[in-house]
């Protein structure tokens, strides 16, 4: 009996010596991987923080700051705003080659959820560059993916539409506006144009 004790007593430490190496493996394993986790966390909060710093000391007419922290951080929302404000300063200008550049960078970082904010700006400059049937083609792909853009795509899509003579076009997405967005502060200027295109 003593002797089946004893046994059963070296092998059960014999078993436990291996598993319990297996067992302190993992637990190592996915301690260094929560580990690795945790240090790039800090390094994106850290690179995201000191971006928006950035961003807070520079006034928006200060475009060197804004190009640097584009260069550095262009994936954090501080170098995504930076973006924008280069986008619209260099539109405003007559710059499109470079407000296009500005969106691409702005495109490449940003999530796809603001992307038709990037596309809205390039209608706008294909708009300025008098392409408007490309602007139209922009304006239709980004109808319905971001809703706070969609009342501005149909008012710039019946502009567009009307000016290109498809008036029928033109009434559809002036009704679209009226439907959709009924108590906007454009309802009065579509009725008006709807009117005119009886």
């Amino acid at each position: 009996m003593e002797e089946r004790l004893i046994s059963f007593h070296e092998k059960l430490t014999e078993f436990l010596h291996q598993k319990l190496s297996l067992v302190l493996v993992i637990v190592g394993v996915f301690i260094s991987i929560a580990l690795i986790i945790s240090g790039i966390k800090y390094y994106f909060q850290y690179k995201e923080r000191k971006a928006g710093q950035l961003l807070l000391s520079a006034s928006p007419q200060n475009s060197k700051v804004l190009k640097n922290l584009v260069e550095k951080y262009p994936s954090t929302r501080a170098g995504l705003e930076a973006c924008l404000i280069l986008f619209a300063q260099a539109y405003q200008k007559g710059n499109y080659k470079l407000a296009q550049k500005y969106l691409k960078i702005f495109k490449s970082h940003a999530s796809s959820y603001f992307i038709p904010i990037a596309n809205y700006g390039l209608g706008k400059i294909q708009e300025e560059k008098k392409l408007f049937d490309r602007a139209i083609t922009i304006y239709q792909k980004n109808v319905k993916k971001l809703r706070p853009l969609d009342l501005y795509l149909y008012l710039d899509l019946a502009r567009l539409s009307k000016k290109a003579g498809d008036l029928a076009a033109a009434k559809r997405y002036y009704q679209a506006v009226l439907s959709e967005f009924p108590d906007s502060g454009f309802s009065s200027l579509v009725k008006y144009e709807l009117w005119v295109l009886q």
